[in-house]
């Protein structure tokens, strides 16, 4: 009976093997980005434009072509010039999802975008200094990255931090810590 138990548990831990060695593995992700900001947006110059290019501990020997990149909040963001009332909705992160239809990547580097559109400068320029609020203003938003695994899901592979700041002067924009600053308008 003893030996019968045996055979049967080996049998059980061999099945259990072979669904994992036979099993796809996903396909690889990027382990860092390195964001470079290009300038500012000309039909929107105050939004900053950054080129982020891929990176892989192995040497960036894996091409990405033609995959998918996803990003979405991971946690809320906070909006600073936000006020009871306000016609321009907190901004939590809510903007940083990546529509359905975006296109596949060129290769190992994407395009981005951060940055108040110009017409909440304008909106807020005007409206907190009406108030009596202060200008000087930002919102933080965290954002997660992810790439398609090839078999139709994500897998997460890094976690940014964007920041946009407005005074009565100037604008800044920042995606994981590189930025830029300009008079606007």
């Amino acid at each position: 009976m003893k030996m019968a138990a045996k055979i049967v548990l080996a049998s059980c831990a061999l099945w259990l093997l072979i669904p994992t060695a036979l099993a796809q593995d996903q396909l690889p992700v990027p382990d860092s980005e390195v964001n470079t900001p290009l300038g500012w947006l000309q039909a929107a110059p105050s939004i900053l434009v950054f080129r982020v290019d891929l990176h892989t501990l192995g040497g960036d020997c894996v091409d990405f072509t033609g995959r998918y990149i996803k990003e979405e909040p991971f946690i809320p963001g906070t909006d600073s010039c936000w006020f009871f009332g306000s016609k321009i909705d907190y901004q939590w992160g809510q903007g940083i999802y990546t529509p359905p239809d975006a296109p596949p990547l060129p290769g190992n580097y994407y395009f981005d975008k951060v940055g108040w559109p110009p017409y909440f400068v304008n909106y807020y320029r005007v409206e907190r200094a009406g108030r009596g609020l202060p200008l000087a203003c930002g919102a933080d938003h965290f954002q997660q990255m992810s790439m398609d695994d090839g078999w139709g899901g994500w897998t997460p592979y890094f976690w940014n931090e964007l920041t946009m700041y407005m005074d009565a002067s100037v604008v800044c924009a920042s995606r994981a810590g590189v930025g830029d600053c300009r008079v606007f308008p």
